[in-house]
């Protein structure tokens, strides 16, 4: 059975712990964090402990923590031992460890709201062959979705992940604020929203793109535009719009 460690407190090592725990090929030691009061409600799960003198042992550190704060962690844990973290971002050579590697599950995570792993794409990276071997045998107990990717792509799927995820979804606050400053159902969106998302499973973006700014429609740019009486609102609007145009101005 392979033992696991997990470090942090955050929502990608409560939906690691989860999941782990629930494994029963695996065993999860420990969670660590320098914070018990955090990972209280961790106890579920495993052992919990922010007391990294009382580490027991294991096959593998999960460092599940910030960027800012993984190669400081990792000068904490035994060399010997492989380390991996779980940024999108961040080169495995930050870890200081002799055994290194990379386990980046690609989603976004909230400890509030249920993740089906299965279906999570779980990208690897290792310093030698053989942790690659043992890192792609416990992913594959996790996920459907197993690949080895390098640091220098794991970062360029980072950046497209944020326009994906995290500025789609900054905008729909954008779109359920404004609805609410205007006393109407932000709700009355969500039949639009869940359909966007699913068309991308049959038809790429570009196909999918619909509304004045692909048409060009002039018009009706301007009448959002002048009933939108937000400066913040009115710059994101004519940014993404003159990108639609740009990109579908030779089919018009």
């Amino acid at each position: 059975m392979n033992r696991i460690s997990i470090i942090g407190g955050g929502n990608v090592a409560w939906h690691l712990s989860q999941i782990i725990s629930k494994t029963k090929e695996l065993q999860l030691v420990q969670i660590m964090n320098r914070s018990i009061k955090s990972i209280e409600s961790f106890q579920k799960f495993g052992e919990i402990t922010d007391n990294f003198n009382k580490i027991k042992p294991t096959d593998v550190f999960i460092i599940s923590v910030s960027d800012q704060a993984i190669a400081e962690v990792s000068a904490k844990l035994p060399k010997d031992i492989l380390q991996v973290h779980t940024s999108g971002s961040v080169s495995m050579e930050v870890l200081q460890g002799n055994r290194k590697g990379v386990f980046y599950p690609l989603q976004t995570f909230n400890k509030n709201s249920a993740v089906n792993f299965t279906d999570v794409p779980i990208l690897l990276e290792s310093n030698t062959k053989r942790d690659e071997t043992f890192l792609f045998s416990i992913a594959q107990l996790l996920s459907q979705n197993v690949s080895f990717v390098s640091s220098e792509n794991r970062l360029k799927i980072h950046i497209a992940a944020v326009f994906a995820n995290n500025f789609v979804n900054h905008l729909n606050y954008l779109a359920f604020n404004f609805l609410a400053k205007n006393k109407l159902n932000p709700k009355l969106l969500l039949p639009l929203i869940q359909e966007t998302a699913s068309k991308l499973q049959e038809v790429n973006p570009y196909d999918a793109q619909t509304g004045p700014a692909k048409r060009n429609d002039v018009s009706s740019i301007n009448t959002h535009l002048i009933n939108l009486q937000d400066l913040k609102l009115e710059s994101i609007y004519k940014t993404l719009t003159q990108s639609i145009i740009e990109t579908y101005e030779e089919k018009l």
